[in-house]
């Protein structure tokens, strides 16, 4: 305002001073009895500008002078004089020192160490793909500073690009292989059509071994890696150094983690950082990911358990501290798989066997005390926190691993990445009801024969049933071929009772050694093993305490029954 005012007054004094050159050109300058007022603006006055009969407009853009009278706004005056002669040039001054070169921004997608981007020292480059930024030193390398957009907690702001290629090298151990033993699986089943895992693996590995080996870049690592040519097979070179992992491949991710002994001990993870640095100079464009790893089960013999208590509890809810206090406050950790998490929801539906000895997670080759395959629970929390993609993408499962174990594996990942720290129940999906035996199949008619039994081992006649008294324990059935007894047909029976499936090729008998053996299963259902090389078969039934069935037909009905499948 006070400018606006001094500009003003100047203007004020121009027209003062130039009175003679404004007013002569048609403005009244006589008094009318009612004072007027000054208007300042940067445009002329329009027909629909109010103001009072004698008020007077200056338009600074143009120094026209404009007076209101009964016939509206009307120029009169300019205070602008002509333009004066050009003054003589003044005598040039000394040249000044030159300044120092600034930096420069440059831009690209990528790290510019892998695409030798020239600068000078102090120069900046945006990576524009993955919005991380560098920085030039004085030895003219490109330097690491940030990623862009992660504010407070940076596990939460990365994902995956989805450019069609997933490359992940983990950094660990045997807890790192139970993590990616199906990644590849998993992630292909899910549509990810370029996956390359890596794996830098020595066995019970801690962070402060691991930063010993980057520093020194020691030859001994066993690397192992699959890709899509491997079909999700892993090959193994040994004596591998860290840094010719590193450059192999453009990675996506790179995942570190506490030897599990040690996974609850956050004053352990002090080597983190300078790891970080190590493996980023080096492939400055992958994410650096926290895998955080399980607690042993309940009754494990593990040495380092101690640490815990000896309380699977306690031990999981240190490992969540640690993370809490040492990985989500480092700026370089972009992201912290729940992998732990993940078996902790799992351990609350099937039970605390997930593993095969007490720490080392449970999988199709190698269950050990564990029911069921745990492995394949810990690649879907890892996969689905570093992809994004929906778990319910996911049609891969072992072959030990039905529908519904995979339903609640899949809950317990997804339950794990919604909140790694919730440890909260997952859901037993609702499965479709079974249809029964009798919407499946018929019941097959049977006709007995008491006091009779087969022996297929009888070099006369085998096929032919004896009966008698010498065989009173026994019941006998009629003989049936592979298309009266088909595939799929469900034998039953009761406790209490056994028989003897006997069987026949082309009617001839067997040795002693080859006739089948007495069954006590309640529920059989017929395979082709279970036919083998047999074209006949037939069934003698009695009780396992081998009393006289003697005018008891109707419980031996009742105690054996064949359901054939419905055409």
């Amino acid at each position: 305002m006070k400018k606006i005012f001094r500009k003003f007054v100047c203007l004020l004094t121009s027209v003062l001073m130039l009175s003679s050159v404004a007013f002569a050109s048609g403005c009244n300058t006589q008094e009318s009895g009612t004072p007027a007022t000054w208007k300042v603006n940067t445009t002329a006055p329009t027909a629909t500008t109010e103001g009072t009969i004698g008020d007077m407009w200056l338009d600074t853009s143009t120094y026209d002078i404009y007076q209101l009278t009964e016939n509206g706004w009307t120029l009169c005056g300019n205070i602008k004089n002509q333009n004066g002669a050009n003054g003589q040039d003044g005598t040039n001054g000394k040249d000044g020192v030159n300044g120092k070169d600034g930096a420069t921004w440059l831009t690209g997608e990528g790290s510019p160490a892998l695409s030798n981007v020239a600068g000078k020292p102090n120069d900046m480059f945006l990576d524009t793909k993955n919005f991380k930024v560098y920085k030039m030193n004085t030895d003219g390398e490109w330097e690491f500073l940030m990623t862009l957009g992660v504010v407070d907690n940076p596990t939460q702001n990365m994902t995956w690009n989805e450019d069609g290629e997933l490359k992940i090298l983990l950094v660990g151990n045997s807890f790192s292989d139970d993590t990616s033993y199906y990644l590849w699986n998993v992630a292909n089943s899910a549509g990810v059509e370029n996956v390359t895992i890596g794996h830098l693996h020595i066995g019970g590995c801690e962070l402060a071994t691991h930063l010993a080996n980057a520093q020194n870049d020691a030859a001994v690592y066993d690397y192992r890696l699959t890709d899509d040519s491997k079909n999700g097979v892993y090959s193994t070179t040994n004596n591998y150094k860290f840094s010719d992992a590193v450059k192999s491949e453009n990675w996506d991710y790179i995942s570190f983690q506490q030897v599990s002994g040690k996974s609850g001990l956050a004053d352990t993870f002090s080597p983190l950082p300078e790891l970080i640095d190590l493996y980023s100079n080096l492939c400055p464009t992958a994410q650096i990911v926290w895998n955080m790893t399980w607690a042993y089960e309940g009754d494990s013999t593990h040495a380092n358990f101690s640490n815990y208590g000896n309380n699977q509890e306690q031990m999981y809810n240190a490992i969540v501290s640690a993370v809490q206090s040492t990985i989500l406050t480092n700026p370089n950790v972009d992201m912290v798989s729940p992998t732990g998490t993940a078996i902790q929801n799992v351990r609350a539906v099937l039970g605390d066997t997930a593993t095969r000895d007490g720490f080392h997670l449970a999988y199709e080759g190698s269950m050990g005390t564990g029911t069921y395959n745990a492995r394949y629970i810990a690649a879907l929390a890892f996969f689905g926190k570093l992809s994004g993609v929906s778990l319910d993408k996911v049609t891969y499962a072992p072959d030990n691993v039905d529908a519904q174990t995979k339903a609640v594996a899949i809950q317990a990942a997804q339950d794990a990445i919604r909140d790694m720290f919730n440890n909260s129940k997952p859901n037993t999906p609702e499965q479709p009801e079974e249809p029964s035996i009798e919407e499946t199949h018929t019941l097959l008619t049977i006709n007995w024969t008491a006091s009779a039994e087969y022996n297929s081992a009888f070099p006369i006649n085998p096929t032919v049933v004896k009966t008698g008294d010498a065989y009173k324990a026994y019941f006998a059935t009629q003989t049936f071929t592979k298309e009266e007894l088909p595939v799929g047909s469900i034998i039953e029976l009761a406790d209490g009772w056994t028989y003897r499936p006997e069987g026949w090729k082309d009617g001839k008998a067997n040795s002693a050694d080859t006739r089948p053996t007495e069954v006590n299963a309640t529920k059989i259902v017929v395979d082709e093993a279970w036919w083998g090389e047999w074209t006949t078969r037939a069934f003698n039934i009695r009780k396992t305490d081998n009393s006289d069935l003697t005018g008891l037909s109707t419980d031996v009905a009742a105690a054996f029954k064949i359901y054939v499948p419905k055409k």
